[in-house]
């Protein structure tokens, strides 16, 4: 589908977007002058690094072959992320090249200070190779903000964007352990500290390779030996890196074995939606799950919007939020990412206002058909078998349209598709921070004291947001004061948009709370008045007194069921944390924006503060949807008794 424009609409989507699939994988290695120190030369690792390439290439061309539902039509793209510099960087460029890989150059300093590294016939080649890049498909270029003067420093912050987006690293190490800053040692062992696998190449002929695991350190020479070799590690073969790569890229293995959510839905708990469920729904144009939001605009006496059963469609919805504008990278990357959240967005609305109205209109009808069935006893004396017939019977629809809602809701799934979406769009949400900055991605992990929940990061919802990552790749950018204070304007913006949202849902979900709680202890209250009017004789009638007596808790009861499974008190208080610390976090962007723009000309090196600023917010905005899904995950739909 062509990208949308600011002038062109939106192509409106009858299905959740698929990612396309895309590989990355990393290289990092020593210059030339220390591969002749080691005896390597090009053509001699040139084979070694086709046959690593071609490895990979056939283990992504068969993945995408058995799993080709999971993504867009288009071919896979590989993808090397390399600097570019003399000796490995370019003998592993020029071998993705020849095997039409799509190359990521991210330099250290912005490409006319980046090349005073290469001289004469370096120079040119360095040029060359980024022409022949630049004239095959995707080639991306992120140019850092380095400060020539720490250098060390410059280096190693463009390995941890390279690392950022690395899937497999490749790293060509002499196995002597020198300890520099911002070297290919430093690279390895973060890469091994993330959890990223590294195949390591010896600079030594005959250049064996090995694969390591982290966490661990890097190998140590054996006793005597002058270098570590990879047999000092774990030999790995064209079998072994194949089988790196598929479990890359393949959903967690209990994720696999589940075609659909729903298949134990009548025998116990609801399982969640799998991915084939989510690439089946579809975008309805109607929904008649009003309950929800009339009673939460009667609660809390708004009226945002007029209620309609009309469903907007899905990018058209987040359209103020989400604009098509492709005018500088931080805008592009909101315009990509539009659907990706749209669809989970909308999504979990609907399902969030199924789940929310059937609660609601179940407790309410559990109160309903205990009047129904008082109801004679409400009439007085001499009421007609009819009138008891007729309670029976309206109690009798009560407690079926009780079953029925509570049976649709959990073989859907409504409970459980609300919180896996919302997931989704959350962790997508946050992409907009980290990925204009090459910063990390935060992990959905949970504690393990909640380890009983489920952990988010072995389900398809993780998986669906790495593929996209993969897929989005890193902006073509050079990361200059301008764009700095793009991608800080943006996400203050961000924050404070977060902000005033939980400020809204505190201040909302309070007064819900609030006025349900009033309402339970004015019913109390009424109950205990009919009570003594009833026991001392007076006031109206006994049999209106009975009545009343037994609806009033009834109706209370009902009120505070819906209060403790909307969870509306403890919303309310995370919510207004939640607003106090998106504040801080919006303070700290602005901070570092105005620090920025009225810092001396020329002044560089801002890059590692803004990746790690927007890291922290999007590590805040993950922490938090993690912490509510656990919330709701004990309050599924279920009868009211």
């Amino acid at each position: 589908m062509p990208p949308s424009t600011p002038d062109s609409p939106i192509t409106e989507r009858t299905h959740p977007p698929r990612p396309r699939l895309a590989f990355r994988v990393g290289v990092v290695g020593h210059r030339l002058k220390r591969l002749n120190e080691a005896g390597a030369t090009e053509p001699a690792l040139a084979l070694k690094f086709a046959e690593i390439l071609e490895t990979v290439d056939q283990a992504v061309r068969k993945h995408s072959t058995e799993f080709r539902a999971w993504y867009t039509e288009e071919p896979p793209e590989l993808r090397l992320l390399s600097p570019l510099a003399e000796g490995i960087d370019r003998w592993m460029a020029r071998c993705a090249l020849r095997q039409g890989w799509a190359i990521a150059g991210v330099f250290p300093f912005p490409q006319a200070e980046y090349e005073h590294d290469f001289q004469g016939d370096s120079l040119d080649a360095f040029r060359d190779l980024i022409r022949d890049a630049s004239a095959g498909p995707g080639w991306t270029r992120f140019e850092l903000d380095g400060d020539r003067s720490d250098s060390a420093t410059a280096y190693g912050t463009a390995g941890r964007v390279l690392l950022n987006q690395t899937d497999l690293l490749i790293a060509v190490w002499d196995g002597h352990l020198l300890g520099k800053a911002g070297g290919t040692e430093e690279t390895m062992v973060d890469a091994l500290r993330r959890g990223i696998p590294v195949i390591w190449v010896d600079a030594h002929a005959p250049h064996d390779f090995a694969l390591l695991t982290g966490p661990q350190r890097l190998p140590k020479p054996a006793h005597g030996a002058a270098h570590a070799t990879p047999q000092d590690a774990s030999p790995v073969d064209e079998k072994g890196m194949a089988e790196i790569v598929t479990r890359l890229l393949t959903l967690p293995e209990a994720e696999r074995q589940r075609t659909t959510g729903w298949s134990d839905a009548l025998h116990g708990e609801p399982q969640p939606p799998a991915l084939d469920d989510f690439y089946r729904e579809t975008a309805p144009t109607f929904s008649f799950a009003l309950v929800w939001r009339a009673f939460r605009d009667l609660m809390t006496s708004e009226h945002r919007q007029q209620i309609t059963t009309r469903v907007e469609p899905f990018e058209q919805a987040v359209i103020d939020k989400w604009p098509p504008d492709r005018s500088q990278p931080v805008s592009a990357l909101v315009n990509t990412l539009r659907p990706f959240y749209a669809w989970p967005d909308k999504l979990a609305v609907l399902y969030s206002d199924r789940y929310r109205s059937a609660f609601i209109l179940g407790f309410f009808l559990a109160a309903l058909a205990v009047a129904a069935a008082l109801w004679p006893v409400g009439i007085g004396p001499g009421a007609h078998s009819h009138h008891e017939q007729i309670g029976t019977a309206l109690e009798l629809v009560a407690i079926t349209t009780i079953a029925v809602l509570i049976g649709v809701g959990r073989c859907r799934g409504w409970h459980h598709r609300w919180l896996t979406y919302r997931l989704v769009a959350e962790l997508i949400r946050q992409l907009r921070i980290v990925a204009p900055l090459g910063a990390p991605r935060p992990f959905t992990q949970t504690p393990p004291h909640l380890s009983s929940y489920g952990e988010p990061s072995a389900t398809w919802a993780e998986w669906y947001v790495r593929a996209t990552t993969r897929a989005i790749g890193l902006p073509a950018v050079t990361v200059n004061r301008e764009h700095l204070l793009a991608c800080l304007t943006h996400l203050e913006a961000l924050m404070k948009e977060q902000c005033e949202f939980h400020q809204a849902s505190a201040g909302r979900c309070h007064l819900i709370e609030h006025r349900l709680h009033t309402a339970g202890l004015v019913l109390l209250g009424l109950t205990f008045l009919a009570c003594i009017l009833h026991l001392t004789h007076a006031g109206p009638p006994g049999h209106l007194l009975t009545f009343a007596c037994g609806v009033f808790p009834a109706l209370g009861a009902a009120l505070a069921g819906i209060s403790n499974q909307g969870e509306f008190r403890r919303l309310s208080r995370r919510s207004a944390a939640m607003s106090k610390e998106l504040a801080r976090q919006a303070q700290r962007a602005t901070e570092l924006r105005d620090r920025i723009a009225s810092a001396p000309s020329g002044q560089a090196g801002f890059l590692p503060e803004a990746g790690a600023l927007a890291a922290d917010c999007a590590r805040v905005l993950v922490t938090e949807v993690l912490d509510w899904r656990t919330v709701f995950l004990d309050r599924p739909l279920d009868t009211p008794v």
